[in-house]
Order: structure tokens, then sequence, then C-alpha cells
């Protein structure tokens, strides 16, 4: 499961956040600093422990390069797509070995939902003279079902007695999605654990590419503004396979009976969902330096 879909939610969750930083490095020194969040949910559903170390290396003449580790771990009951009912339900593993059953009135949870992610990112900035520089990075993300590897490189140029910066940026991102149990086909029934679970191939793949166009603008001693566009499209497999639909009896408005079914087949689908997206994105930010305290106004536009 890919475990950044998680990242709205710890966003807006308790947590716990403890960092430790050196003090300023120096041309040719390192400066490191580590920090860890913990996010937990009740009624034993998802926790999840990151711990992560940053480096960075100050080359001189505005030359950095930095690097980050960070591990995701991730445990307990997740939803899986399905509806609460007024009758007891039966779900297939995604590995299509074991079942778990959930009782009327209970909302389906998962609690095969464990997983470790170990990140790793790169960043080279480097200036290529007085007014233009550059920012070049790599990313490689693994955990036990997806593998993601990714590329960017930033350009900025400074105008107007550097009041003024302009920035274009691109990015590609190759992912690989390894679904426990194989890929399921696309609106197909969830079968009995231990039958023929008719799935695709092992594994499918995903390829993104952004780009980005931005304008920072110094308006004060005190204030800047910035505001950037991007757009950016995906190919490829964007199931997440682990959700299922659940198909109804428009008379009790609960799961199919097995006499509309099969016999090894579940009144559940597995999602489908379109094999290519575009996104564009408007963000804006006002930063206010007041006498100690910054006012930071971001806002994003799909």
């Amino acid at each position: 499961m890919q475990l950044k879909k998680i990242s709205g939610k710890i966003s807006i969750a308790s947590c716990a956040l403890l960092q430790v930083s050196s003090p300023l490095s120096q041309a040719g020194e390192w400066d490191v600093d580590s920090s860890f969040m913990y996010y937990s949910e009740s009624d034993g559903r998802v926790a999840a422990f990151e711990p992560a170390v940053r480096a960075e290396i100050d080359l001189g003449d505005d030359e950095l390069i930095n690097f980050q580790v960070v591990v995701d771990s991730l445990t307990g009951a997740t939803p899986n797509g399905a509806h609460k009912s007024t009758v007891v339900q039966t779900f297939t593993n995604p590995s299509g070995n074991g079942t778990y059953t959930v009782q009327p009135g209970e909302l389906p949870l998962s609690e095969t939902f464990k997983d470790t992610r170990v990140a790793l990112t790169a960043e080279w900035d480097k200036p290529i003279n007085r007014l233009s520089s550059i920012l070049l990075g790599a990313s490689l993300s693994s955990e036990i079902d997806y593998t993601s590897l990714g590329v960017s490189g930033t350009y900025e140029r400074d105008f107007n007695n550097k009041n003024t910066t302009l920035a274009a940026g691109v990015a590609l991102t190759f992912d690989t999605i390894n679904p426990i149990g194989d890929v399921p086909m696309g609106l197909n029934p969830m079968r009995v654990g231990g039958s023929d679970q008719q799935r695709l191939e092992s594994s499918d793949t995903k390829t993104s590419a952004d780009i980005m166009f931005g304008v920072t603008q110094i308006v004060s001693r005190s204030t800047l503004v910035q505001i950037n566009f991007s757009h950016g499209t995906s190919s490829g497999y964007h199931n997440d396979y682990n959700n299922v639909l659940p198909v109804l009896d428009p008379a009790t408005n609960a799961p199919l009976t097995s006499a509309w079914l099969a016999s090894d087949e579940l009144p559940y689908l597995f999602e489908q969902r379109p094999d290519s997206r575009v996104k564009a994105l408007i963000f804006l930010r006002r930063v206010h330096h007041l006498t100690k305290d910054v006012i930071n106004l971001p806002s994003c536009f799909f």
C-alpha cells in the first residue's frame, strides 16, 4: 500500500514531534538534524511512526548538497472501501488466502494494513552565475508493494536588482506497484479465500511528469509574494488494490446474496480508476515579517 496517502491525514492529526538540530554550518562543514513523528488513531486504527535524518553540506559560494532519510512504519486497521451493512460481511485478505468478517453496523476495516517505507532524497543547489542557479533532485522510495523513483530539476533567475525571481522546473516519477496476491482485475468480483482469484500480472507501473513556472516578488523589506503554476500528467496503474466497491441489492440496500453470485464470488468489486490523469495547480503565497514573527498565507487552487 502506498504510504504517502496518509500524509493528508497526518497534517491535521494530533501528533508528537521532536527535532534536534546542530548549529548553522560553515563552508565545508556538515549540518545534521533529526526528527520523529508519531501519529495514532483511536479504536485500534492506523498508527504511524516516522523518524527522519537530514544532512546538508555547504560547499561555499551558496552551493549546497543535502540528503534525507525517512522511515515510515504503519500498523492498524483501515477502511477497505465497503460500507456498513445490516448483515455480517465477509472479505478476502489481499493475498487471496484468508478471510475476515465484519459484524452488522460496523465499518469494514482491514486489519492487514501494515507496512514500512524507506525513502531517500538528495538535492544539489548550485549557482550558475551571480543571477541564476539550478536545483537538481533525486528520490527513491521503497515499501513491500510499492517502489518509486523520481528526478527533478529547477532553474531560477533573478531580475530587478534581485527583487524578482523567475523559476521553471520539471519532475519525472516512475512507480512500480507489486500488489500482494497480484494485480486485481478492475471491476472483477472479490473471490472466496483460497479459490482462484483470477488476478492479472504480478506488477504494474505508473509514470508521472510535472512542470512548474513561478515568480517570487519582494514587495518591501518585510513582505514578499509568490505565485506558482504547475501542470502534471500521469499514466498507468492508479487503482488502490486494497479498495473494493460493494454491490448492493436495490431492495434491501445490503450486499447481494449468494443467489445472485457464482459459488466462489463475494458481493464486492475491485475498484477501477482511469489509467491517465491530468492536474493543474495554482499556488499563491504572501509572507510578511512582523517585529519577531512571520505571517505565512498560502493558498492552492486546483
